[in-house]
């Protein structure tokens, strides 16, 4: 199956989630990260804002502001598929939706940081396998963002168990990740 067909699968088996479902894998997972070291010692942590079938990021953005770490949540500019990484200070206040339904900061105002400030990465993907290999959506944006960071900042991948998967086709562009979060276990690909 190639990487297009895989992703249309996933994707469609995704939709049919729950959303008790998703609330429940994405509390086992937050509670996994939150209880990471790498997480504890990290000062500004980037994660992506979640949007329809995700493991949901929105409850754990608010947390992070709470605890005070620094936030950091993607602008996509779709002119250069590149990303602005915004400091954000509350959410969903202030955020607006996108035509692809994601929430996201106007980039009016936005006080954006490098990718060199960030101490941890929480990357979004459609599937994942044990040794770090990931499949997004096609547009590349993580993909360039994980080739601009330090390589010290360490990448951490939520995903629903049924796509931890044995194989996934990559590309030369597709970049590995560092550790892998399912409702039941924590994968050190890295």
């Amino acid at each position: 199956m190639d990487k297009k067909e895989l992703r249309k699968k996933v994707l469609a088996e995704r939709s049919k989630f729950s959303k008790n479902y998703i609330s429940e894998a994405s509390n086992k997972i937050f509670n996994q990260i939150r209880n990471m070291e790498v997480y504890k010692k990290s000062n500004t942590v980037m994660i992506y804002v979640s949007y329809e079938n995700e493991i949901d990021t929105h409850d754990f953005i608010n947390e992070m502001i709470r605890e005070g770490k620094r936030v950091v949540t993607p602008i996509c500019d779709f002119s250069d598929r590149s990303m602005i990484l915004a400091v954000t200070n509350s959410f969903p206040e202030g955020f607006e939706m996108t035509k692809f339904g994601i929430l996201e900061m106007p980039i009016e105002g936005a006080v954006a940081v490098t990718e060199e400030e960030v101490d941890l990465i929480i990357t979004p993907g459609v599937a994942f396998t044990r040794d770090g290999r990931r499949m997004g959506y096609g547009g590349g944006f993580y993909d360039r963002l994980l080739a601009k960071k330090r390589a010290e900042t360490l990448t951490v991948c939520p995903c629903y168990e049924e796509f931890l998967l044995e194989d996934i086709p990559t590309g030369k562009y597709d970049l590995p990740v560092d550790i892998i979060v399912t409702p039941n276990e924590t994968i050190y690909a890295g």
